[in-house]
């Protein structure tokens, strides 16, 4: 895991529960906007060069979590986040496929993504860690051969679109993300289809709704 330490700090009670309580209605927890908040601070404050030397030094060490393979509790997508306020990459604990990516979007993003920002549309994703953007190379290239990596996804709220590399697989997929809604609604419109069957229904409605690859 990579070297870290532990940040203490005292703050007035009823402030922390009245903080916490306003934050809770946007699913993000006082940590979670902390640590987001400190890593404004660390890109704001500390020189891009020193930042680079940085993530270069560290890139191995945060990825400690990937020599262990054999274990299905560790495995993760990764996923990025692109809006207005700019980008967050970070590992979702969820075992997250397309389909089921596509069910999070639809019953619970879609309504969100017009007024929250980057870090509320986050915690949708249930316990997660945020990722550098420099470290993406090295998740690319584990990426293939390491079963701990069940996708990589990125929104992009910019754009409206949403791209997918499934494990496996050596391209990028690009979908409008009304389409992968319209495909989520169509898979679960009907509660006693088994999984299989909306995978199906799910693939078939995106089949020729695939955006060109972009140079």
């Amino acid at each position: 895991m990579p070297d870290t330490i532990r940040l203490t700090i005292d703050f007035n009670k009823q402030k922390y529960n009245t903080l916490t309580e306003h934050l809770s209605k946007k699913h993000v927890s006082v940590e979670e906007a902390l640590e987001h908040n400190l890593d404004a601070f660390y890109e704001r404050y500390v020189p891009e060069d020193e930042r680079k030397d940085i993530a270069e030094r560290t890139r191995f060490e945060n990825f400690d979590f990937l020599k262990n393979t054999n274990v299905p509790a560790r495995k993760f997508s990764v996923i990025t986040l692109r809006g207005k306020d700019g980008v967050l990459i970070f590992k979702s604990d969820m075992h997250i496929r397309f389909l089921d990516l596509a069910k999070i979007y639809r019953e619970q993003i879609r309504d969100w993504e017009g007024v929250t920002d980057l870090v509320t549309l986050k915690s949708f994703f249930g316990k997660s860690v945020a990722i550098e953007p420099s470290w993406m190379k090295s998740i690319k290239e584990n990426y293939s051969t390491n079963p701990c990596i069940t996708m990589l996804a990125e929104f992009d709220f910019v754009n409206d679109t949403l791209k997918v590399l499934k494990n496996g697989e050596s391209a990028w997929s690009a979908y409008r993300l009304k389409d992968v809604a319209s495909a989520a609604f169509l898979a679960y419109q009907k509660p006693e289809l088994h999984l299989s069957e909306r995978k199906r229904i799910f693939d078939d409605f995106l089949s020729d709704r695939k955006l060109p690859q972009q140079k």
